[in-house]
């Protein structure tokens, strides 16, 4: 038995699946875990500490966020996209999901950032980062449908048939 791989598509799936397991569980330990366990430390404590965590996740957060974007794109568009040519749900869902990747893209910078027109989110970072996580949970519902759906055969007999 051969298996016939692309090393770059292997490697680009990886990357991807792997730096989106990361910033996902990352958001989650965020949240459930790092937050509660600070929030009774003395202010200037608990505050030290964030800067110090932030500075460090900071940097896989934006070498991540790049990551997937680069990977996503490339296995949209050279990979999986040519093998949906019209299918319509697959665009739609596919649509859907990079939406919300961007979107959690610029919330994840923000929380971890220091731009002033997103510091609303570091100062409720828990409304926010249960926002993001419940955002990266619906991409990857997307992704694990559009992944086990499969392609399509063809296109229904009913559109490919010419009209009598």
């Amino acid at each position: 038995m051969t298996l016939a791989v692309d090393p770059i598509v292997f490697s680009s799936r990886f990357l991807h699946v792997l730096f989106a397991v990361l910033l996902l569980g990352g958001a989650m330990f965020n949240r459930f875990a790092l937050l509660p366990a600070v929030k009774d430390l003395p202010e200037e404590t608990r505050e030290s500490f964030k800067e110090r965590v932030a500075g460090i996740w900071r940097r896989l957060v934006m070498m991540g966020s790049g990551i997937l974007f680069l990977t996503g794109m490339y296995n949209y568009l050279w990979v999986t996209n040519p093998q949906h040519d019209g299918d319509k749900l697959y665009g739609m869902l596919m649509g859907i999901k990079i939406l919300l990747a961007l979107v959690i893209f610029v919330m994840a910078a923000g929380l971890v950032g220091r731009s002033k027109g997103l510091e609303f989110l570091r100062k409720d970072a828990a409304k926010w980062l249960l926002v993001l996580i419940l955002l990266g949970t619906a991409v990857t519902g997307i992704a694990s449908f559009l992944k086990i759906r499969g392609v399509p055969d063809a296109p229904a007999a009913a559109e490919a048939a010419p009209a009598e």
